[in-house]
């Protein structure tokens, strides 16, 4: 009923009018002030989110650039809460502070971009003159944050503060209620941002969005300051007593909030391991700790406090996030039974779509994190539900409390990543925040004079903690995200979920790193891979051989006189090692300090290269490193895996490669891994011709004397020329010819015909292809999907480029013996009848996988006159032979499993 209605209606008394149009401007009141707090809570996550992005693009995603970008966002948010207390006594009219600060919010939060734009050539030539990796280069990158992000974070600290004291006395539940809907808005700009928004209109086309939420959030603050001297009588009641909050309590804030932001991190890792650890995971796991935080400030705390007291609901908040944390963790065991029922699967039969993705990645994120999360959204009311007395003691409470345990937060990201996982592990280091909340909550159970009933629960809810937490680190299992783990014989063995209890290989090492776990398994028939976040990164295979030992070769080999590559990527040590057998300077940039630290076993394809002073090792983000380092490389590889694992997709962006064009010495060469499977045509298109874009001269590389599926772009400061003559020689060095050897390479036309195409022939297959950058990383969001395609996307990269392949390569060939004229036509027919004869097995892989025995057989019939030719021209190509023989042997005994049985 509105007003008008209210004083027009016959028989009601002047005072029950009033009682009514004041109730029903309460109500407007809340309503408008919890709306703008949902839409500032969206638009503050919708800016983080993009700020992190591009902090990171610019200073690096190392542990350390990462721990220096989200302190100086936290701690600003920290000192804001402050702020209002100090500044109280100017705050009369807190709704219109509210509004002001939103639009400041806003406003400040789209400058930013072109703020950071204009600082990143000072933060190079500062970081220049510093020793990189110094804790000095990780102060300039906190100072630099703070002074980006500062007065936005200041605003965001002081919003839940300002509204607290802004909505009337009389509200019940106050804090809960704000900072429940705060987070609510939190969730959504998280999942909007993350999902949605920078995939439809990139970086710099999301920022308006939080610009208009910002506004809203302004907008509701005004319309509520309108309404709120009507709703708040200015007769003054008695002042009530002052109840001081229970000792020690901010001390137990600050422990709470430093756990809180521990477990969001290692919830995160142990996710980073059993999905698909993309941008989606991040999205979806902030999105489930915010939701779930949301759901206990709004919906559970109202409940428990209503039968209890604040301190108790404090208490119950604590231990229940401890225990529901170890009852949730099992959750990450279930994903190899997940993944494997519900991609896996699915992505053999064609059907896989991004909602089996979205639905699979949901549950293990939601099953682990949102339960405890609902918990520990109970403590920041609960403490603020600690204190009573006049209006303005609780509104410096509500703040002070803000303050401690965002600096908890603050103490949270300082230690967690830096120190306890790479000095505990992910195990020990969850069982420590667990057993900190236990301890949290029994102290304060302990420590009260008189507590209520339930006393001895919440005791026994402590000791199930303990048993909890000794349990989960003594059995230290590894999360794994396509197999199971058992400890059989004093060893973890990875076994199959397809087929039960079948081993397929060995974890010789499980380490956990600042950035990412680091898995080394060994295969039954002794060939060891690494896996970085159960995403593998390299191996000893042979396939894997060819890729890194070709990282190093192929570009020193084109290069007229080569001192020094950078590879972007330890690996296994491989592509370092063959750089030095050219007898230069191998540098190398990694992330991750527990790479390299696992090439002990891996000796037999580094050669023990770490203890090579030809060997320099940088642990810095190559982004950071290749902005910062004055060093100039005359060759420089990127070999990155998994396009959409983390932020390897910002190392193919065109900023990226223009990075590499910088640290490139006169006569340089660029050289970049590119995957020819797991992603789809157009995504290969995009990231040849973003490479492209910024080296002209661009050539593709795919190494056919075995059975690959990955290539190799060149970039050339001038048209390719290859002189044979030189390349024969670099080949002969003993080192290099030993080394070659390994992999099957000893002819130079070999390299010669690994060339798929050249300048022209890369700008022919990428017509109208997009470009990949930093602003629209358009390969970050595709690629998850086309992970999962391995078979049909080799098959169809491969037979799309062969179109554009030369067909006679002397015209970029210079010194080639006239004696050697028919050679070169025979490797080249021996390499163009291979790649086919590649694009009809991986035709016979899919009809195999599909069940279709008619399109089978006439792939396998396809291959056999185009692998006949190509041994005809090439006899002694052995090589090549055992890759046919090895398929029809594989063919053959599939048909004969297709025969009826008699």
């Amino acid at each position: 009923m509105c007003r008008e209605a209210v004083s027009e209606a016959p028989g009601v008394p002047d005072r029950s009018r009033r009682e009514i149009s004041a109730g029903n401007t309460m109500r407007q009141l809340q309503a408008t002030c919890y709306l703008s707090v949902l839409c500032s809570g969206a638009a503050a996550l919708t800016l983080e989110v993009l700020w992190q992005r591009q902090l990171f693009l610019v200073l690096g995603a190392s542990a350390a650039a990462t721990t220096a970008v989200l302190t100086a966002l936290f701690l600003g948010i920290a000192v804001g809460s402050l702020l209002v207390v100090r500044l109280s006594a100017w705050i009369s009219r807190p709704l219109r502070w509210l509004a002001a600060v939103e639009l400041g919010i806003g406003l400040w939060g789209i400058l930013v971009p072109v703020l950071l734009l204009s600082s990143e050539p000072m933060y190079r030539q500062l970081a220049t003159s510093l020793p990189e990796g110094s804790a000095a280069v990780s102060v300039l990158r906190f100072v630099l944050s703070i002074f980006l992000l500062l007065p936005a974070t200041l605003g965001m600290g002081a919003t839940i503060p300002l509204m607290v004291a802004a909505l009337p006395d009389r509200i019940r539940q106050r804090p809960a209620a704000i900072y429940g809907f705060n987070t609510a808005g939190a969730v959504a700009g998280s999942l909007l941002c993350g999902l949605l928004l920078i995939r439809w209109f990139g970086i710099s086309g999301s920022y308006p969005a939080a610009l208009l939420l910002s506004l809203a959030a302004a907008g509701f603050a005004l319309a509520a300051a309108r309404l709120r001297p009507e709703a708040v009588p200015q007769a003054v009641a008695a002042v009530p007593e002052v109840i001081a909050p229970p000792r020690g309590l901010m001390w137990g804030y600050f422990a709470v909030g430093w756990a809180a932001l521990g477990l969001e991190v290692i919830w995160l890792r142990f996710l980073g391991i059993v999905n698909t650890n993309s941008s989606v995971t991040f999205a979806l796991g902030l999105a489930a700790y915010l939701s779930g935080m949301s759901v206990g400030s709004l919906l559970v705390y109202p409940q428990i406090v209503r039968r209890s007291s604040a301190q108790t609901a404090f208490c119950v908040a604590c231990l229940g996030a401890a225990l529901v944390t170890l009852l949730t963790f099992p959750v990450v065991f279930l994903a190899p039974w997940l993944n494997y029922h519900w991609i896996t699967v699915p992505a053999a039969a064609g059907t896989l779509a991004w909602s089996d993705l979205l639905l699979t990645e949901t549950l293990l994120t939601t099953g682990l994190m949102f339960p405890p999360a609902v918990f520990l959204g109970m403590v920041f009311p609960a403490v603020c539900g600690c204190a009573s007395g006049p209006p303005a003691v609780v509104h410096a409470w509500v703040a002070r409390a803000s303050f401690i345990g965002t600096l908890g937060s603050v103490c949270g990201i300082l230690t967690v990543s830096l120190l306890m996982i790479p000095a505990f592990g992910l195990h020990l280091s969850l069982g420590l925040l667990v057993a900190t909340l236990a301890a949290v909550g029994m102290g304060h159970v302990f420590s009260a004079a008189s507590f209520p009933a339930g006393r001895r629960r919440l005791q026994i809810c402590a000791g199930f903690c303990l048993v909890g937490v000794l349990i989960m680190v003594a059995d230290s299992r590894p999360a794994l995200r396509e197999f199971t783990c058992e400890w059989k014989d004093g060893r973890w063995i990875e076994q199959s979920v397809s087929q039960a209890g079948e081993a397929v290989s060995e974890i010789v090492r499980f380490s956990a790193g600042p950035t990412g776990t680091v898995i080394v398994k060994k295969k039954p028939g002794g060939d060891h891979l690494v896996y970085v976040d159960d995403q593998l990164v390299a191996s000893t295979n042979m396939e894997a051989r060819v890729d890194s030992l070709m990282l190093a070769h192929l570009p020193l080999l084109l290069h007229p006189d080569p001192q020094n590559e950078l590879t972007v990527g330890f690996g296994t040590g491989g592509t370092s090692y063959a750089i030095t057998t050219h007898g230069i300077d191998a540098w190398c940039v990694e992330i991750e300090p527990e790479v390299p630290r696992a090439a002990a076993l891996l000796q037999d394809q580094n050669s023990g290269v770490v203890q090579d002073p030809r060997f320099h090792l940088i642990l810095n983000d190559a982004r950071d490193h290749l902005a910062i380092s004055p060093r100039q490389y005359d060759v420089i590889a990127t070999d990155v895996t998994n396009l959409q694992y983390r932020q390897n997709s910002s190392l193919y962006t065109r900023e990226y490669f223009q990075r590499m064009q910088e640290r490139l010495s006169d006569g340089g060469i660029a050289c970049a891994w590119i995957p020819m499977a797991a992603i789809t045509t157009p995504e290969l298109q995009t990231l040849i011709h973003t490479f492209q874009d910024v080296f002209p001269h661009t050539s593709l590389w795919f190494m056919n004397q075995t059975h690959t599926n990955f290539g190799i772009l060149i970039g050339t400061p001038t048209a390719l020329q290859v002189d044979f003559q030189r390349l024969q020689r670099g080949m002969q060095r003993p080192e290099v010819s030993r080394n070659l050897g390994r992999i099957g390479i000893t002819d130079p036309f070999q390299i010669l015909h690994s060339l798929l195409l050249d300048a022209d022939g890369c700008r022919e297959f990428c017509r109208g292809a997009e470009l990949h950058t930093d602003d629209n990383p358009v390969l970050e969001f595709s690629s998850p999907l086309s992970f999962y395609r391995y078979n049909d996307t080799f098959r169809d990269n491969l037979q799309a480029a062969l179109r554009y392949r030369p067909r006679d390569l002397r015209y970029c060939v210079t010194g080639l013996p006239a004696d050697r004229d028919a050679e070169m036509d025979a490797h080249q027919l021996a390499a163009d009848c291979f790649c086919r004869v590649l694009v009809q097995f991986y035709e016979f892989l899919i009809a195999r996988g599909n069940g279709d025995t008619t399109a089978a057989m006439l792939a396998l019939r396809d291959s056999l006159p185009l692998a006949e030719q190509g041994l005809e021209a090439l006899p002694g190509d052995r090589t090549r032979e055992q890759f046919y023989v090895d398929f029809l042997e594989f063919a053959e005994q599939w048909v004969n499993s297709q025969s009826p049985t008699r």
